[in-house]
């Protein structure tokens, strides 16, 4: 007898627990794949850029006279593609997200005396970023809806830069093209305007930070400080996207 009414208590859990289910999944329902395609127009930034030398453990230095910086603004293109989702009155997207930026900055900015000698840089650095993105959106009406999201991915940067040992640019020490791989997230939000069922103009608004940008080695003169190595850390973006997005 307890063994039939154990057996009634699992099957009346199993029926509870299906209903659940069920009706979970007439919540969430998924709807269709999206795909959106938009210029960008961003303001770039990063800490000062910073100098260390190998013979000389522990000391680093930071541009003093007109701080250089990864400081200006720039074009690019976002694409991103996945799939809406429907969860009662809320719309959850999860997609792949490409950006391309390209930054070009020179400055002829001396740094900090260090004892050996005045330096100028000049730099320039190309953003390819890929994305993971989660976003939520809320439909203010059948024509319009808001949204946030964000995402987390990989970052490649390309930089090319020169230094010399005069700050007004000239005496070319070096040139060097580098390449920096890091982990890279995002975080905004924005709007959508429906112009037909399946086609819409999207406005956003999302920060993105990069990590730091590693320029790379650079022989100097004279030989006992062994070259320098050049960095410039936190360097983020404020984007602004305009695009069309196809459900």
């Amino acid at each position: 007898m307890k063994f039939k009414y154990i057996v009634i208590g699992i099957l009346g859990f199993s029926n509870m627990a299906m209903a659940d289910i069920s009706t979970l999944a007439n919540h969430f329902q998924i709807r269709n794949t999206y795909f959106s395609v938009a210029g960008v127009a961003a303001t770039l930034n990063s800490d000062n850029i910073r100098e260390s030398y190998p013979n000389l453990p522990g000391n680093e230095f930071i541009p003093a006279l007109n701080s250089a910086q990864i400081n200006g603004g720039t074009g690019g293109l976002q694409l991103e593609s996945g799939f809406q989702s429907k969860f009662h009155f809320l719309n959850l997207k999860t997609g792949l997200q490409y950006l391309y930026l390209a930054e070009h900055n020179q400055q002829a900015a001396p740094f900090y005396n260090t004892g050996f000698f005045d330096s100028a840089f000049m730099h320039q650095v190309t953003v390819n970023a890929l994305n993971a993105t989660l976003g939520v959106s809320y439909d203010l009406s059948s024509q319009f809806n808001i949204y946030v999201d964000g995402g987390v991915g990989v970052v490649f940067l390309n930089s090319y830069a020169s230094y010399a040992t005069n700050s007004d640019g000239s005496d070319l020490i070096n040139i060097n093209q580098n390449y920096t791989q890091n982990f890279t997230w995002r975080l905004g939000g924005g709007g959508v305007y429906r112009l037909s069922p399946h086609w819409g103009i999207d406005l956003g608004l999302h920060y993105a930070d990069f990590g730091t940008v590693d320029y790379g080695h650079f022989a100097t003169t004279p030989a006992l400080v062994n070259g320098v190595n050049i960095n410039a850390p936190h360097f983020n973006a404020l984007l602004l996207t305009l695009g069309l997005d196809y459900l």
